[in-house]
């Protein structure tokens, strides 16, 4: 969906060529790449100028602006940067401290490394200075020819060398403003709005990073955002970012960019000190916070000024949830909590690590706009006890998933992150008064988890033409609609064609009790072996499963089995490798399963398990006797297997709350309700949304009513005109004489509609809602 460049050719309509032409073009765009010369056309560029949120829009210092490249150039530029990725990361030419537009990197890994790195010297009474760097039209000084040299060095495909040099040079850039016009032809800089520009940026500035000369001095990037950080006394920290600076500013000058000295600031932590930095004679400002990567940094690390900001944003939000939640646009509520978890929990939830140590004045503000819209989403009053309401959202408290959230943020970082996975892991509690990082306490409390997260590496084996195959010839349809003697004989036949004299493994995977367990047999020609482990860690079936092919491969390798082919029943552990095998980033135990297929020129073949092969279902039987064998191995746990363990965590947390919670309030719907869900519980349902909210309100207890009314003082008068006792939305739908003999011809009744609730009998609940609805009972 993104701008088509001057041509005005969009992804659209290149969308609707018929085949001839598209591959005439793939043809004509491949003669292009063979050739280096882009050609003019492709170069020609439109200049958008966007204006910078919050400036003066009569400043033209304060517009950005953006490249529209043409769409044929940003298809091929997409391709080329697949290839200058996959080298960058190869040959290690981006630093471990770089985090802008990286795959498995994000702003919140930048953020947080920095802000981990200021609470541990807090800790230890060390204080930390950080200079915020500023560059000048960063991405503009970028000299080309300097990042040819650069590129060349970095061991980069000559063909994308000379692609990215002919982009660069002599490319026509048009800015049009009315009916005014000025084109310009430029050597210099990098195209802002190109997909290449963001890595050739980060390729182009590591030189950058050696100004921190190591030890405690670090320099983290994000983009063309820097910032030099060091710890200790005051008189080194005085020293030690001086030196780094004047070495930061002369490399930058070698790349022919400027530091800029009025937007470049310094922080010293945890509190003012006299550090006095200067750029060429003139002193740096010092400040007291600092806006970083949309993270607002005070001083004393408490986040409120962050944590206001992202409430603010909610709450704007909040007039889009009542406008989609009110009774004439008829949206239901599973798609608005959709909405809701977009456009008001997740502006809450950036950078969550940072709003864990706001007061507790902020975080109650937070869970009032939460809940504010949460009432909207689900058809609930003012007075609907919180429990209730998250049980009927499918949602935990703010304080529960924000723990979870923190969380999952700092397994990612240790998994993918070298920077933090060392900042992290050597985290430990050292006192109980000492403040700590969001993630810094969820590396604590998860210790012993995060020993377990497995480290993701750049995939050696990338497109590599290892066979994994998940289908058989003639298998159609599910194992229940063949006959099983049939499947035998179709599998046994393949097995025979791709074999040949080629060794079998099979391989399986056994839970039972928690415990774990694999079976392998390697049939050769002379000789079977057979093996059963049990694994140190209980892990989801299909990394057990992965485990069992990783094991077997080890063990062919041992005892130099050639060229085996590996049959697994584990359909999900295939595509999982068949994924890998264009992933640029793969766990460990998938690393090796694709080294050691390559070493021993290993195929792997899914089977159907259970129809009688006699290797399967030997493995079978050795990964149940492994649940409970004496040999055991050390095994990996996936990302996967992490974050669920974790997400399992939260939920056995809110159902904790939830339960504690009713034994004073929400009684009512407690007792309808035991769990909290994952999902709302009318998902998928035919119900109306007008008919789920009306049903919410009968579950829950509270409504308009006059009852309730009258609790909140907009009424005075809290009795039935007809029954004169209080009237509430439950006794007018189920005890109200008024519609006495409208009940009974409809059947209804309080106890059939919570048991039908229990129940998930959608028919009688529409029943229910439809007889509110007829007799137009307001509440």
């Amino acid at each position: 969906n993104s701008a088509p460049g001057m041509d005005g050719i969009s992804y659209e309509m290149l969308r609707m060529l018929n085949d001839e032409y598209t591959e005439i073009l793939i043809e004509n765009l491949n003669e292009r790449w063979r050739s280096g010369n882009i050609g003019k056309e492709l170069k020609l560029i439109k200049i958008v100028a966007i204006p910078k949120q919050g400036k003066d829009p009569l400043d033209a210092q304060n517009y950005r602006p953006i490249a529209l490249l043409p769409t044929l150039t940003k298809m091929a530029n997409s391709a080329v940067l697949e290839i200058l990725q996959e080298v960058a990361e190869k040959h290690q030419a981006i630093p471990n401290t770089s985090f802008g537009f990286r795959k498995k990197k994000s702003i919140h890994t930048a953020t947080n490394l920095l802000v981990n790195e200021i609470f541990r010297n807090n800790r230890e009474r060390t204080h930390t200075g950080v200079i915020f760097v500023d560059l000048k039209s960063a991405y503009n000084s970028v000299n080309v020819e300097k990042l040819t040299r650069i590129l060349q060095a970095t061991m980069v495909p000559e063909a994308v060398v000379n692609w990215i040099h002919n982009l660069l040079t002599n490319r026509c850039m048009k800015i049009q403003v009315g009916k005014e016009s000025v084109t310009r032809v430029v050597s210099h800089g990098l195209p802002q709005g190109d997909v290449l520009s963001p890595t050739l940026f980060n390729i182009y500035t590591k030189e950058l990073h050696k100004a921190s000369h190591g030890g405690k001095t670090k320099i983290i990037q994000y983009a063309d955002d820097f910032t030099i950080m060091t710890a200790g006394t005051i008189e080194h920290i005085q020293a030690e970012l001086q030196k780094s600076l004047i070495s930061f500013t002369n490399t930058a000058k070698d790349l022919d960019m400027e530091v800029n000295r009025e937007k470049t600031k310094l922080m010293i932590f945890p509190k003012e000190a006299e550090v006095v930095i200067s750029l060429n004679g003139q002193r740096i400002d010092r400040v007291k916070e600092y806006k970083y990567l949309g993270t607002t940094i005070d001083q004393a690390l408490k986040f409120q000024k962050h944590a206001n900001i992202c409430i603010q944003k909610a709450q704007k939000n909040l007039d889009v949830i009542k406008m989609i939640c009110n009774r004439s646009n008829n949206v239901r509520p599973e798609k608005a909590i959709q909405v809701h978890r977009a456009i008001i929990r997740g502006p809450m939830e950036f950078g969550a690590s940072l709003i864990y140590n706001a007061n507790k004045t902020t975080l109650d503000k937070i869970d009032k706009v939460l809940h504010q819209s949460l009432r909207k989403v689900t058809g609930c009053t003012r007075t609907t006890p919180i429990n209730t309401l998250m049980a009927l959202a499918a949602e935990v408290p703010s304080r529960i998933r924000r723990k979870y959230v923190i969380a999952k943020e700092m397994v990612k970082a240790v998994a993918y992150s070298v920077a933090n996975r060392q900042q992290l892991t050597d985290t430990t509690r050292t006192s109980t008064n000492k403040r700590y990082s969001g993630q810094e306490r969820a590396a604590i409390e998860y210790n012993s988890l995060v020993r377990r997260i497995p480290h993701v590496i750049f995939n050696e084996h990338k497109d590599c033409d290892i066979a994994i195959n998940t289908e058989i010839p003639g298998l159609q349809g599910s194992k229940k609609e063949m006959n099983p003697l049939v499947m035998k004989q179709i599998v046994c036949g393949h097995i025979r064609r791709i074999t040949k004299d080629r060794p079998h493994i099979y391989t399986d995977g056994s839970i039972t009790n928690a415990k774990c367990g694999i079976g392998i047999v390697i049939q050769e020609p002379v000789v079977t072996r057979e093996w059963a482990y049990q694994l140190a860690r209980s892990a989801a079936i299909s990394s057990v499963e992965l485990t069992a092919i990783d094991k077997a491969l080890k063990l062919a390798i041992a005892r130099e089995v050639s060229r085996p082919i590996v049959f697994t029943d584990s359909r999900v552990a295939c595509e999982t490798l068949k994924k890998a095998r264009k992933s640029d980033f793969v766990e460990e135990t998938i690393s090796n399963i694709l080294n050691n297929c390559t070493f021993v020129e290993a195929d792997i073949q899914w089977i159907p398990s259970h129809v009688g092969i006699q290797g399967n279902e030997r493995a079978d039987t050795l990964a149940k006797i492994g649940t409970n064998c004496e040999r055991i191995i050390n095994n990996q746990n996936s990302l996967n297997d992490i974050i669920t363990e974790l997400k399992t965590n939260m939920m056995e947390e809110g159902n904790q709350w939830y339960s504690q919670y009713s034994t004073e309030k929400g009684k009512t719907y407690y007792n309808v309700q035991r769990v909290l869900t994952a999902k709302m519980w009318h998902h998928k349902s035919t119900l109306s949304s007008k008919e789920i909210r009306i049903i919410n309100r009968l579950l829950s207890g509270h409504d308009n009513s006059k009852y309730w009314l009258a609790k909140m003082r907009i009424s005075n008068n809290e009795n039935c005109e007809t029954c004169g006792i209080p009237e509430t939305g439950r006794h007018r739908t189920f005890f109200c004489n008024r519609y006495r003999r409208e009940r009974q011809n409809c059947d209804i009744s309080l106890d059939k509609f919570e048991r039908s609730y229990k129940e998930r009998d959608i028919k009688y609940l529409k029943a229910v809602a439809s007889f509110v609805i007829k007799n137009k009972i307001n509440f």
